[in-house]
């Protein structure tokens, strides 16, 4: 070859952040290509080497809106984007009319060196300005996850408006009725603390937070800041105080914590009505829970993206926020559950946005619905013994025979006060304890116990039945687990495009696999079972014949008003401690 190879490595080494090329980054292939390219040099040649160079298989397609090519980090979630119709097929340009050249064949024509200095240049003519590269904008490959466009473009979110602006309402305008009294003075983070990496006006919400009573639901959010998160009102403190905690060193966030910390034990003392956790807006446990999870979060962030890696910014789960950190399109990139981003730039100067749904503790409750949703889950469903519309009929049959075979002086149920009259009236005829539901039966039994057993059976059958169901049949389990998925993301969580901050534990991509062995959420799926051993009964993983079982969360389905609730058939799971302690593990040995 007839060109300097050396002069082209070179100006690679001069235009990369990080001084360093590495043929494995993209960005780094994206800026060897913008130098070749500015230069002249047969763009076929140069997609020939870029593609030698890129070692991994890389799943492409075209956004149908910028006409950019995006990378995908596989083939099902590159054929769901196209599927989704947001983006195309890459069709390869007049194939059957042009050869794939031959880069092993490179000549002196495809390559010409001119310029005192050496660099590549167009023609072999005088050597181009070389700061027209710096001052390019040059684009990344789009960053795609879950078929969403999570690319941030380059601003520096701390100099926008909504960054630098101040809460409304204003202090003038603020009205707070559920202020705590004095002593002691108001509680404010001292502005020292605001490096602008997070929104100016959260360090005056949570002045506000930590300066009011909380009665019930109140204050509202929308009384303290005119635009803010969903959630009850010490959930939303502490994911904000969270977000801002996460931007924080550590000598900043210790500051912080035990100001605060001091500031409540002062409260306390001085109006003793307020030692109830409930009522105060933010409590010791939402202090600490934020320092835990600050933790977890960073320690995550510098474990996977490496030594030079900085959170450079935070925001809270609002569009104006996070469009402020990069964003164009807030509803189509956002995860399902995310309560707060971090912006991470890495080391080679790359912005990534960081995506963490919060929970203070294990104690999670990952629903609270109805079996009535079977019916939306899966039509086959209706009809069948597990449909609690279907169910109702036969408690209503049922209730209806009590009446006729014992005689009872009451009408046909026609309401829940009505069908509660018979099921009182029967259970009074035994000694059936309505709060253990045990009863001990005469011998031989009389009829009014075997109707009341009768009648209890029907009722346990049913959410057994319903509870085998909800892992056994594919439908409802998909159903399930897609309702469960705001408080347990699992789906979005192995895929990367979303994190959870469970107290001081990290539930992410590498945890899920030290956990399950697996990040994939469809073989995951495949192996939840329901353990039927453990009261109430669990919805377990086991993963093959030999592996141990351990439960992930609890499944409750019972109706609400034994013996004369009808349809009204409760589904609640909450997090199992089994699961809460393997995580635990699992967080310690990739965490340490």
């Amino acid at each position: 070859m007839s060109f300097n190879l050396d002069s082209l490595f070179i100006e690679w080494r001069r235009i990369v952040p990080t001084g360093v090329p590495n043929p494995k980054n993209a960005y780094h292939l994206t800026l060897l290509k913008e130098i070749c390219l500015s230069k002249g040099i047969n763009t076929e040649i140069v997609d020939s080497v870029m593609l030698i160079m890129e070692k991994e298989e890389t799943f492409t397609a075209r956004n149908k809106k910028t006409g950019n090519v995006a990378a995908f980090g596989s083939e099902e979630s590159r054929d769901k984007a196209i599927e989704d119709g947001g983006y195309e097929e890459v069709e390869k340009k007049d194939d059957e009319e042009k050869e794939e050249p031959d880069t092993s064949k490179l000549s002196g024509d495809d390559f010409k060196v001119g310029g005192e200095d050496g660099y590549l240049s167009k023609g072999g003519g005088d050597n181009d300005d070389s700061d027209d590269i710096e001052d390019k904008k040059i684009q990344t490959k789009e960053r795609i996850i879950n078929g969403k466009n999570k690319t941030l473009k380059k601003i520096n979110s701390s100099e926008t408006e909504t960054f630098s602006e101040d809460i409304e309402p204003s202090d003038e305008d603020f009205s707070n009725n559920l202020k705590i009294p004095e002593p002691p003075s108001e509680f404010e983070i001292p502005e020292e603390l605001n490096k602008g990496k997070f929104p100016k006006k959260y360090t005056k919400l949570i002045n506000r937070m930590m300066n009011s009573k909380r009665v019930g639901t109140k204050p509202e959010i929308s009384t303290l800041i005119s635009k803010g998160g969903a959630g009850a009102i010490s959930a939303q403190a502490g994911e904000v105080l969270t977000m801002m905690a996460t931007s924080m060193s550590d000598d900043e966030w210790e500051s912080l914590q035990n100001s605060m910390l001091d500031h409540e034990k002062s409260t306390i003392e001085n109006n003793p009505d307020l030692k109830a956790p409930g009522k105060r807006v933010i409590n010791k446990s939402w202090i600490l829970a934020a320092g835990k999870s600050r933790k977890a979060i960073r320690d995550r962030i510098m474990k996977k993206y490496g030594e030079g890696v900085e959170i450079s910014n935070t925001a809270w789960d609002t569009e104006e926020d996070v469009n402020a950190m990069g964003w164009d399109d807030y509803n189509g990139s956002k995860g399902f559950s995310t309560d707060m981003y971090v912006k991470v730039t890495t080391k080679d100067g790359e912005d990534i946005m960081d995506e963490v749904s919060l929970k203070k503790d294990v104690n999670i409750n990952f629903l609270n619905s109805s079996t009535g949703k079977f019916r939306e889950w899966d039509g086959d469903s209706i009809g069948s013994e597990i449909d609690a519309k279907d169910y109702a009929g036969k408690e209503r049959d049922s209730l209806n025979n009590a009446i006729e075979e014992f005689g009872l002086d009451l009408p046909t149920p026609t309401s829940r006060k009505s069908a509660k009259a018979v099921w009182m009236a029967m259970v009074e005829k035994t000694n059936y304890d309505t709060k253990t539901g045990k009863m001990t039966t005469s011998n031989p039994p009389t009829k009014e116990e075997e109707w009341v057993q009768s009648h209890v059976k029907q009722i346990r059958d049913y959410t057994a039945n319903a509870t085998r169901a909800v892992v056994d049949n594919p439908k409802l389990k998909a159903g399930m687990l897609k309702d469960i998925r705001k408080e347990f993301p699992l789906k979005s969580v192995g895929e990367g495009e979303e994190t959870m901050a469970i107290g001081d534990l990290s539930l992410d991509s590498d945890t899920m696999k030290e956990l399950f062995g697996t990040s994939d959420f469809e073989k995951i799926k495949e192996n939840l079972v329901v353990n039927e051993d453990v009261d109430p009964p669990a919805l377990a993983y086991k993963a093959g014949l030999k592996s141990k079982m351990f439960n992930v969360a609890s499944i409750v389905i019972r109706q609400d008003g034994v013996g004369y609730g009808g349809s009204s058939m409760k589904f609640e799971m909450q997090m199992d401690k089994e699961f809460a302690n393997k995580l635990k593990d699992s967080h310690k040995k990739v965490y340490g």
